[in-house]
């Protein structure tokens, strides 16, 4: 079976009118977001369906951050993603 060479580390890009794409380590993403305060919630997320020989267990950690999402902080160019118990997942910078 053919499979998809691993491509770049995975990112997300979130825009203003609270949509989202990204990369989750093998495959593309997109979805929306909700930000009240300090709660943030990724939603209605879909992804491509690729087989990758790399990137898979990246991936699996990628979304599995994404879905425990509750809560972030922005400090100058980083954002951090946090669990419901304010525990850090994921930091992201921004370029």
């Amino acid at each position: 079976m053919a499979g998809y060479e691993y491509r770049s580390a995975p990112y997300l890009i979130l825009r203003r009118d609270n949509t989202l794409q990204g990369f989750a380590g093998c495959n593309d993403i997109s979805g929306t977001y909700l930000v009240r305060g300090d709660v943030l919630l990724f939603k209605r997320m879909i992804q491509t369906r690729l087989a990758c020989f790399e990137g898979n267990e990246l991936e699996s950690l990628f979304l599995e951050t994404l879905d425990n999402a509750e809560l972030f902080t922005i400090e100058e160019e980083t954002m951090t993603i946090l669990d419901q118990n304010g525990e850090v997942l994921a930091t992201f910078t921004g370029t």
